[in-house]
């Protein structure tokens, strides 16, 4: 099967100044997650991207890197909860929801990140995993699916 990452456009490059300035991320330690945050694609309640063990794990994060911030790239209908439960945290300096962002800003998405976080739970494939290794950011992943 061949790859079906285009590695003449996921390649590793600078940050982007413009998106660093529109999340406030100058300076900040970055990790991101890139996926839909649908409500319907859960996993004993939770979406199943892992999107909620990552932030239950950023207050923890921030006693160790106190500039950390989480970017959660896209949208979908489990934003609301998931920025709730972000607040409900104490975590509104620490993370950011982008909501969509169009294909053509998505490589520069991933090169804000310092590492790439997705510890899904039922993934297909995952190729936002080597989208994001092929921009050159490393990848945490879990083995209980096919990410790994």
């Amino acid at each position: 099967m061949p790859c079906s990452v285009d590695f003449e456009r996921f390649r590793p490059g600078p940050k982007n100044t413009t998106l660093l300035d529109r999340y406030g991320l100058a300076g900040k330690t970055v990790v991101m997650t890139l996926g839909r945050l649908s409500a319907s694609e859960s996993y004993k309640g939770r979406i199943y991207k892992g999107i909620d063990e990552v932030l239950e794990a950023i207050p923890e994060l921030t006693e160790e890197i106190v500039d950390v911030v989480y970017l959660v790239v896209r949208d979908g209908s489990d934003r609301r909860r998931l920025e709730e439960k972000a607040k409900s945290l104490g975590l509104t300096k620490h993370v950011v929801f982008t909501g969509y962002v169009p294909e053509s800003e998505k490589v520069d998405h991933y090169r804000l990140a310092d590492v790439f976080v997705m510890p899904s739970r039922v993934e297909g494939f995952g190729s936002v995993f080597l989208e994001a290794m092929a921009c050159g950011v490393p990848v945490v992943a879990s083995k209980a699916d096919a990410s790994w």
